[in-house]
């Protein structure tokens, strides 16, 4: 019983990590596209030119789109191995005080 407790909390704590990455990559995805669209700026703005630019374009330029984020996904993943860094060093705080 002592173990699935265990793993329950384990998965807890893992989806709340998970949501606190999302709620970073938002952020930053925000903050590059705020000065972009200046005062007009507004999530259901964003949302309606995605859809409506990714659906009418062809399939080269959502290649050359895709091959273009890699420098976003890259900060995410940094971002991401950051936060994985910080939790290591938590746990060996924890167990080496």
């Amino acid at each position: 019983m002592q173990s699935l407790n265990t793993l329950d909390l384990k998965i807890q704590a893992l989806l709340q990590k998970r949501k606190d990455l999302e709620q970073k990559e938002t952020q930053l995805l925000l903050k590059t596209i705020r000065p972009i669209l200046g005062d007009n700026f507004s999530p259901a703005l964003i949302a309606a030119i995605i859809k409506e630019t990714w659906s009418s374009s062809s399939k080269e330029t959502q290649e050359r789109w895709l091959k273009a984020s890699i420098p976003f996904q890259s900060s995410s993943k940094k971002s991401k191995q950051n936060d994985k860094n910080s939790a290591k060093d938590s746990k060996n705080e924890k167990t080496n005080p």
